[in-house]
């Protein structure tokens, strides 16, 4: 019975280590804050943009999209810095006739006015807390809101970028998007995954 004893109490300790190096540091690590990177979530932001009915086909009007970031999060602000270059290499671009004009907010600056001339917001992470107040300033404004934010897209954003088996999968919250007065065609809606 010793034996047995002494042996399980050697077996633990080599199976901790080995267990230890890589599993524990995955549940330590946080999961990263943005499935795919701003420069692949822009181009697909841009071709979602196009299925969108209500945008006029104004060709003197620019398409205004606001990124809006967390100033006291550095990774807010890293990521919207990168999302504002992106959309600026497509400067030249029009989504339905439109030129592109992109403008980067705090969301302080976001929330103390509003601004029907924003059709889209994209949402930088770490605005988790103050998400209720910027869905609301959305549908007040009829501005799109969109993320490439998991824990933001989870929480009601209209439109957010995923992954799903290794694969990019756009969902769309039909609720949310329908109160910022929104309508996507039908051709993108059997592409996504909608929520209702």
């Amino acid at each position: 019975m010793k034996d047995v004893q002494r042996r399980s109490r050697r077996g633990w300790p080599s199976l901790w280590r080995g267990w230890s190096s890589g599993a524990l540091l995955a549940l330590v690590l946080p999961a990263p804050l943005l499935a795919y990177a701003p420069s692949e979530q822009v181009p697909v932001l841009l071709k979602v943009l196009t299925f969108e009915r209500t945008l006029q086909d104004d060709p003197d009007d620019d398409l205004r999209i606001v990124v809006v970031d967390q100033p006291k999060d550095g990774e807010s602000d890293r990521i919207a810095a990168e999302v504002v270059s992106e959309l600026r290499r497509y400067g030249g671009q029009r989504i339905n006739g439109r030129p592109i004009r992109v403008d980067r907010r705090t969301v302080g600056e976001l929330l103390e006015r509003s601004d029907p001339e924003v059709e889209v917001l994209y949402l930088s992470a770490g605005l988790e807390g103050l998400l209720p107040n910027i869905l609301d300033w959305s549908r007040r404004n009829g501005a799109i809101s969109f993320t490439g934010s998991r824990s933001l897209g989870e929480k009601g954003v209209a439109v957010w970028l995923a992954e799903d088996d290794g694969k990019p999968r756009i969902l769309i919250n039909l609720v949310q998007l329908r109160a910022e007065g929104r309508e996507f065609d039908a051709r993108l809606l059997r592409l996504a995954t909608v929520r209702r």
